[in-house]
């Protein structure tokens, strides 16, 4: 790790339960991996994965790329993302 501790939350919110935790990659990269089941799933679905990867570039700037799966019995749901960011003082735009 490059300084950013493993960090780790449990999320519970409607009936939804989240394990999410951010840990450091290498040089000016870390990840989000994040883990949800739902005992209720009429809402929710029942399980869903997310991995968030996040680069820095040049002065501010920040890319990310990201995968999450939601799945709901035997259906699942893929979505893929892609991003850029900009840090001014104290904003992210």
């Amino acid at each position: 790790m490059h300084g950013r501790p493993l960090v780790i939350s449990i999320i519970e919110r409607t009936r939804s339960i989240a394990l999410d935790g951010y840990i450091d990659l290498w040089n000016r990269a870390y990840a989000n991996i994040r883990f949800q089941t739902s005992p209720q799933r009429r809402l929710f679905p029942d399980y869903s994965h997310l991995i968030e990867i996040y680069q820095g570039a040049g002065r501010g700037w920040e890319l990310a790329a990201s995968w999450s799966q939601f799945i709901f019995g035997e259906n699942n749901v893929d979505l893929y993302g892609a991003a850029i960011g900009k840090y001014r003082g104290n904003w992210y735009y």
